[in-house]
This record gives structure tokens, C-alpha cells and sequence, in this order.
């Protein structure tokens, strides 16, 4: 399964867009706060993600710390734009048939 994480999102048309791939890739969600917009589908409609958020697996966190505690023993894969190599670099078959998640 796929996880993907978003760190405190500011922009809703940018998280809009990754709930969509959520939902085509049917992996899960997970939101960390604090989120400087509101997750209700009137407000996540301009975004183009409407009521798509509840028709994919979700979790949001009140904090990092939250979300490590809950899932610090899983392998997860940072990416920034700060990164020292680029997510192409990462073999996420491999992680996935060793773990049957990536992070």
C-alpha cells in the first residue's frame, strides 16, 4: 500500500491535486496539522477534490509527534526539496515487496 504524507499543507489546490492521486492510486492519506485551510468538500470543491476526501483512506494528525508515535516503526521516505537525492533515486518496488507499504 502507498502512504502519503502531507506536513502542515498551506495551499489547498496543491493538497486538492494530491487527494486526487490518492484516489486514482488508492493509497492513503495522511495529513499532518496544523493545515491553514479547511478540509470540508465545500471548501476543498475549488480545490477540485469536492467529496473526494472521503472516498479515500485518510488520517489526520493533530502533530508530528502524533504521527510518529502512531508509525515510527514503519520505513518512511522524507522528500523535499531540500533532499540529497531525488525520489527517482529510491527503488519503491523493492521497499514494497519487502514491506507491502511504502512511506
Amino acid at each position: 500500500m502507498l502512504n502519503i504524507v502531507l506536513f502542515q499543507p498551506e495551499i489547498s489546490p496543491n493538497t486538492g491535486n494530491i487527494i486526487r492521486t490518492c484516489f486514482a492510486l488508492g493509497a492513503k492519506l495522511h495529513i499532518i496539522k496544523p493545515i491553514s485551510f479547511d478540509l470540508h468538500p465545500k471548501y476543498l470543491k475549488r480545490a477540485g477534490a469536492g467529496r473526494m476526501l472521503s472516498d479515500i483512506r485518510h488520517e489526520v494528525h493533530e502533530s508530528y509527534q502524533a504521527f510518529y508515535e502512531k508509525y515510527k516503526d514503519k520505513n518512511i521516505f522524507y522528500i523535499t526539496r531540500y533532499g540529497l537525492k531525488t525520489y527517482e533515486q529510491q527503488d519503491y518496488k523493492a521497499e514494497l515487496e519487502q514491506n507491502k507499504e511504502v512511506w
